[in-house]
């Protein structure tokens, strides 16, 4: 009997029964206590709804719809808030600047905020706390990285700088999936960030993006979000992670096929051209046949059999093949493998252009009977 007693005077103190859930807010319209308990959460000394803590306001202040809020001077809420206000609320936020804006204490996540701004709502991943200024705002975890999926801008202020949540491209053509956190950017320093290795990229405006914006670097072994998402070689600038598959452009089925005009070479892409035969006095003939390519900067607009190719401040689609540096492999005839550059892990790609007997070759490297440029080293360099 005494032990029965014991626990039904425990069970009291405690406040809960049992088989009661433990307060929550997917049980509680008010607040919790420290003891587990619901509370209506409607006075100073207990205030809150929504399943929040119960908060004790401070001296001077109502609970006003779960909230700890500064009475107006007149008793009422017809004065407004903020600065200059019967109601400065310099040390909280205002529910709204025109008649009846309520000032709150600011620290709650639904209510964040100080110097008599408008109170903010905190979004995922953030808690209201105190600025280095003394001020106080949501703050996000400093794990938001570019790339991570976002529903606004407040999302991705842990990035810092320009950050935004890219929900869409500029033109509205093509959405984000999941949302998009990223900054947007001038050089590649606006994107340098602890924990974070992306670039500063243009994405080209066919492709309906005309922000100039951080991507997430990938490679082989670091791969994008997926579904929604792949990693492109951006040509010149590295890799990055982007809307998979890309708005607004069918990819090219022509480069490297043989051709007369322009139109030869074209929808798609709706640009393509064609590098007309050219012979050299009767004899060599470079780009034999003719050769349909397309300006580019990702891969992607170059179709599964070609590949972005940078020369000099431009680039263009040239056909892709698999054995640089080993004659004319996959290529046409009348065209050797050459290697056009090294994609990520130092692996060496190849692409298809007229042999050196029709191209020439740049200072310090001669034309070998294979079709490469070499140079007098030892292994030699060749391209």
């Amino acid at each position: 009997m005494r032990t029965a007693a014991l626990l039904a005077a425990l069970l009291a103190v405690s406040g809960v029964a049992c088989g009661e859930r433990k307060c929550s807010p997917a049980n509680c319209d008010g607040c919790c206590d420290s003891l587990g308990r619901c509370l209506e959460g409607g006075s100073p000394s207990e205030c809150g709804t929504g399943g929040d803590a119960c908060r004790v306001c401070r001296s001077g202040e109502v609970c006003l719809s779960g909230a700890c809020a500064v009475h107006p001077p007149d008793g009422g809420l017809a004065k407004g808030c903020g600065p200059g206000t019967a109601q400065p609320c310099a040390n909280g936020c205002c529910t709204a600047f025109e008649t009846g804006g309520i000032c709150l204490q600011g620290d709650s996540d639904s209510n964040c905020g100080g110097g008599g701004n408008l109170c903010r709502t905190c979004g995922p991943g953030a808690t209201c706390g105190t600025l280095p200024d003394g001020g106080r705002d949501c703050i996000h975890s400093s794990s938001v990285r570019i790339g991570d999926p976002c529903r606004t801008d407040d999302d991705c202020r842990g990035l810092g700088g320009r950050y935004i949540c890219k929900l869409t491209v500029t033109s509205g053509s093509a959405s984000y999936p999941g949302g998009y956190c990223t900054r947007r950017c001038s050089g590649p320093a606006d994107c340098a960030a602890p924990g974070d290795d992306a670039f500063c990229v243009q994405i080209p405006p066919e492709y309906g993006e005309s922000d100039i914006i951080c991507l997430d670097r990938c490679s082989e072994t670091d791969s994008c979000r997926i579904p929604g998402y792949a990693c492109y070689d951006i040509q010149g600038l590295g890799s990055g992670c982007w809307i998979s598959p890309p708005p607004g452009v069918v990819p090219s089925d022509k480069v490297g096929k043989p051709c007369t005009l322009d139109v030869d070479c074209r929808n798609p892409p709706p640009d393509g051209f064609c590098i007309g035969e050219k012979r050299d006095g009767g004899a060599a003939v470079s780009w034999q046949g003719g050769y349909c390519s397309a300006p580019c900067t990702l891969h992607v607009k170059c179709g599964d059999a070609g590949l972005c190719v940078s020369f000099g401040q431009t680039a263009a689609c040239l056909a892709r093949c698999s054995a640089p540096l080993k004659g004319q492999g996959s290529c046409r005839q009348g065209y050797v493998c050459r290697p056009a550059f090294k994609e990520d892990g130092g692996i060496a790609a190849g692409a298809c252009l007229p042999p050196c007997q029709a191209s020439g070759c740049s200072a310090g490297f001669s034309c070998q009977p294979s079709g490469y440029c070499c140079n007098q080293l030892q292994p030699p360099t060749c391209y």
